[in-house]
């Protein structure tokens, strides 16, 4: 009997010794350490719209194959992390069988970001699903901008005059009344502006044409 005692003791240690060494845990890392949605290598990206309405466009990017699914949200609109659905119009996760995902975001409108202002900056959030929980937050910077570049404003003898020289209004007489930020003056001529007589460019602080 002492020796079936032994036999079966020895058998549950070789047992739990072969689980231990052959399939580690996430429990045993560190939860910063768990592994996160990437993009090309890394955990954030940034991508450029000029439309609040039409869709961000497709998102791809790198997962370990422990992650089981990818949550999201947008940050400032909701706190918690949902279903990929919540951001997306169409989404593909395959992080077990090829290290995967493929996101076509929705519109900064229909992610509900507001207000929407040129020049800002919002950010949605993934986070992977592990049998150890949620993974640190990676990040999708959208930067909305307009479609004409830094825009500027030129007043000139035969009228005001907008990005792309795209005339605004002319006549012998013009009235406007602005609040332009960090103005700064360029006499005619140059920086690549024309000649126009007596003109004054104001344009953005930075920005060279």
């Amino acid at each position: 009997m002492r020796y079936v005692g032994r036999f079966l003791i020895l058998g549950l240690s070789v047992f739990n010794l072969a689980c231990t060494q052959a399939t580690p845990e996430f429990e045993q890392l560190d939860p910063n350490n768990i592994p996160q949605p990437k993009f090309n290598g890394a955990t954030t990206t940034t991508v450029t719209v000029t439309s609040t309405g039409n869709p961000v466009g497709v998102i791809s990017g790198e997962c370990n194959p422990k992650i089981r699914s990818i949550s999201a949200r947008a940050v400032n609109v909701v706190t918690a992390f949902s279903d990929l659905a919540s951001i997306t119009s169409t989404s593909s996760v395959t992080c077990s069988s090829d290290g995967k995902f493929t996101l076509t975001l929705k519109s900064l409108t229909d992610l509900g970001f507001s207000p929407l202002t040129l020049e800002n900056t919002y950010e949605v959030q993934l986070k992977g699903f592990t049998s150890a929980g949620l993974s640190p937050a990676s990040s999708i910077f959208i930067r909305y901008t307009s479609s004409l570049g830094n825009p500027y404003i030129r007043f000139a003898g035969g009228g005001v005059h907008g990005a792309g020289d795209a005339t605004i209004a002319t006549g012998g007489g013009v009235r406007a009344e602005l609040r332009v930020n960090h103005m700064t003056l360029a006499t005619p001529g140059t920086g690549g502006f024309p000649t126009d007589g007596a003109a004054i460019v104001m344009r953005p602080a930075g920005f060279s044409r």
